[in-house]
């Protein structure tokens, strides 16, 4: 059991990096407009 637990620890702080990342590239992309056409381009 205590395996389990901590692969879904490990799994929700990866969501979680994710999802922080996801936001600063969108925080980037509102402040510089040319950053933007770049990131969503791929």
């Amino acid at each position: 059991m205590a395996k389990a637990s901590r692969a879904s620890l490990s799994s929700a702080s990866v969501l979680m990096i994710a999802l922080g990342l996801f936001f600063v590239v969108l925080g980037i992309t509102g402040i510089i407009p040319q950053a933007g056409e770049g990131v969503f381009g791929l």
